[in-house]
Formats: structure tokens, C-alpha cells, sequence
């Protein structure tokens, strides 16, 4: 098992400010993964919507498994 950060973009441009969206990708076996988006601060202006590894990702956690 590997965990990895995951860059989060959000209106096309990656997001180097982590308080507002942070990303891991952990590598599972049988070529599995589990993607998590912490939003530890809301995101007040703009497009609320951050994309961490190509899968969109909304409010203040988000846990998809592949």
C-alpha cells in the first residue's frame, strides 16, 4: 500500500494553497485506489468544485474508490 498527495485543481489551475483542498491517493492492491479531498476551509468566492485526479470533488470530504 503507497499513499501519495494528489495535486486538487480548481478552475483549470492547480491549487497550491492546501487549506482549501487537500488530496491523497492511496494505492490499494489488485490495482485498487481510494481518492480523499479534505476541504478544511470553505472555498467562498469562485468555483467550489476542485478536480483531484481527474474526479471532481465537492464540500468538505470526498472519498471515491476505484
Amino acid at each position: 500500500m503507497d499513499v501519495h498527495y494528489c495535486n486538487s485543481k480548481r478552475n483549470g489551475e492547480i491549487v497550491h494553497d492546501d487549506i482549501h483542498s487537500y488530496g491523497l491517493e492511496i494505492d490499494l492492491t489488485n490495482n485498487h485506489r481510494v481518492i480523499i479531498n479534505i476541504q478544511h476551509e470553505n472555498t467562498i468566492m469562485g468555483n467550489k468544485l476542485y478536480i483531484v485526479n481527474g474526479i471532481p470533488c465537492y464540500g468538505d470530504v470526498s472519498v471515491t474508490y476505484e
